[in-house]
């Protein structure tokens, strides 16, 4: 019984990574925003951005839909990407910070590689259906 438990949960194991650094990034918005700093256009529009992406991560729970994991795949590999040249732009211009600069680079590779193995397990679950019927 608790191995199940366990092995359902580490089928999203993508999605509850990608929750936790969504959530934590949503925490740190409002944190500031609440400790009386002024936030600007580009706050409000990653806002707007993330809130729906931290739904359809969370939705993806209950549905397991092919079609939302490969948009989410999307969305977070291209964000993984832009982590990643953000990384490397750090790595080339900065000669004090190197280890902040690396760890940032294998955190996005991480989450690159996340984002694009995420919808394999729906792929595994038609799978599975076919070989019960």
């Amino acid at each position: 019984m608790r191995n199940t438990k366990r092995n359902a949960v580490l089928k999203f194991w993508q999605e509850i990574v990608f929750i936790l650094f969504i959530g934590l990034l949503l925490y740190e918005i409002t944190e500031y925003a609440l400790l009386g700093q002024t936030i600007d256009r580009w706050d409000v529009f990653l806002i707007c951005l993330l809130i729906p992406l931290f739904i359809g991560l969370i939705g993806q729970f209950f549905w397991i839909k092919r079609t939302l994991a490969i948009a989410l795949s999307f969305l977070l590999g291209f964000g993984s990407i832009v982590f990643i040249f953000m990384a490397l732009y750090s790595l080339a211009l900065t000669s004090t910070k190197i280890t902040q600069a690396i760890s940032m680079l294998i955190l996005g590779i991480f989450l690159f590689f996340a984002a694009i193995t995420m919808p394999n397990k729906s792929i595994y679950n038609l799978n599975l259906d076919k070989t019960k019927s």
